[in-house]
């Protein structure tokens, strides 16, 4: 038996997943309100709330324990869930297993991926590195923007490090998720559930101002506005009139006139390439329909419950 319930009453805090039942087993990510849940069982540990020490053993979005008190049941002393008809786990020592996917320590069970982002460690790298030599055989955008995060604190995984190889004889660093657009977002996604993301349009290009912006932050370009994005780039500092500024590694053009271009600071809507708007219409690489979308990354590190 499965039920579907929702996380509730955090009053936008969210929900901490944790590996066992109770407050003092590790916790692993934090799933916004009103995110749905998969609950199998249910288990007691420590009360919340001053009243309900039932402890939800949940298989979606993500494997693990969540305090029912912030869940949309209808728990009472009265009318447990038990008598309501969802299966008892049995004790509160009982843990469901450790995912097999680098996000967990496999002999403790503490995650690895809750780990504080210091954003202005993130834009400091990708200021000193944006500059250096770049590898001629692929776009080297999203390996910047993950050796940039690496450097902010965020915690390499199975599915997101630099120290495998892929490719045709495994001459492309780290894995695909560190190096492919679309695996970084999908991954990025999936690691920092409450990331948020703001649709980039058209206007925003022309009105340059991007309030929600802050250091650390993520641009992803769609060159086409097809909802694939071919481009990331990492916010470094913000101008005056909240525009954004960026660094990246470009794709590169081994013609003698446009090798190596500086791109250790631009304004988001400025092509440093061609010296005018991403927009225009007859720069040489022209996108008049590029869209982005802003990804604010939130890397929560301490449990509120």
């Amino acid at each position: 038996m499965t039920w579907t319930q929702y996380v509730t009453g955090t009053g936008g805090d969210g929900l901490w997943v944790h590996s066992g039942a109770g407050l003092s087993a590790p916790t692993t990510v934090v799933l916004a309100e009103g995110t749905e849940l998969s609950v199998d069982c249910v288990s007691y540990a420590d009360t919340i709330g001053g009243t309900d020490p039932a402890w939800l053993h949940i298989t979606s979005p993500t494997p693990g324990w969540v305090a029912d008190f912030y869940v949309d049941t209808l728990w009472s002393s009265d009318n447990t869930l038990v008598q309501q008809g969802l299966p008892e786990c049995g004790t509160s020592s009982e843990q469901p297993a450790i995912p097999d996917d680098g996000s967990y320590d496999s002999g403790t069970g503490v995650p690895t991926i809750s780990a504080p982002y210091d954003r202005d460690a993130a834009a400091q790298w990708a200021l000193e590195h944006a500059t250096d030599v770049q590898n001629v055989f692929f776009p080297g955008c999203t390996w910047f923007v993950s050796q940039a995060l690496w450097a902010g604190g965020l915690p390499q995984t199975e599915q997101w490090n630099g120290s495998d190889s892929h490719g045709r004889l495994n001459h492309l660093p780290g894995t695909v998720a560190a190096t492919a657009v679309d695996d970084f977002i999908d991954n990025l996604r999936s690691t920092y559930p409450l990331t948020t993301e703001t649709y980039l349009s058209a206007d925003a290009f022309r009105a340059n101002a991007v309030p929600e912006a802050e250091v650390g932050d993520i641009i992803a370009y769609d060159w086409d506005d097809n909802s694939d994005f071919d481009h990331l780039a990492i916010v470094t500092s913000i101008a005056e009139g909240s525009y954004p500024e960026v660094a990246e590694w470009g794709t590169t053009d081994l013609s003698e006139a446009r090798a190596w271009i500086d791109y250790s600071s631009r304004g988001w809507t400025w092509s440093a390439l061609d010296q005018t708007w991403l927009q225009d219409p007859d720069r040489e690489d022209a996108t008049p329909g590029v869209t982005a979308t802003l990804f604010h990354i939130e890397a929560p590190t301490a449990p509120t419950f």
